[in-house]
């Protein structure tokens, strides 16, 4: 049987997590993962293409079942601006426009 190793975590991505925001080393490992390859990131996204810089990213989890779910959010080292939004963009939440919603919408 193969081993599988947790994915390699960019120090800056972990540091952001339990310095900046103060969230546990254990969840932030648990949950993070860095991205560095666009190819990579643009299938994330569900884009053709990515051209900004590397990032973390994050997805939710099924509360009942404790498995991870096809979303979550994306942030890239650098703020992507679009020339039609007016504010750079921070986070990225993925994928788009396959009808995914708020967690537990339709479930109550």
């Amino acid at each position: 049987m193969t081993k599988v190793s947790p994915p390699q975590l960019n120090k800056a991505d972990i540091e952001e997590w339990t310095e900046g925001s103060l969230v546990s080393e254990a969840i932030a490992n648990l949950n993070l993962q860095s991205l560095s390859d666009p190819k990579e990131i643009a299938k994330l996204l569900n884009w053709s293409h990515y051209f900004g810089s590397p990032g973390w990213a994050v997805r939710s989890v099924d509360l009942e079942t404790g498995q991870l779910r096809r979303f979550g959010q994306f942030k890239p080292w650098e703020a992507l601006k679009f020339p039609n939004l007016e504010k750079s963009q921070k986070y990225l939440t993925f994928p788009k426009g396959d009808g995914t919603g708020v967690i537990g919408e339709g479930e109550l």
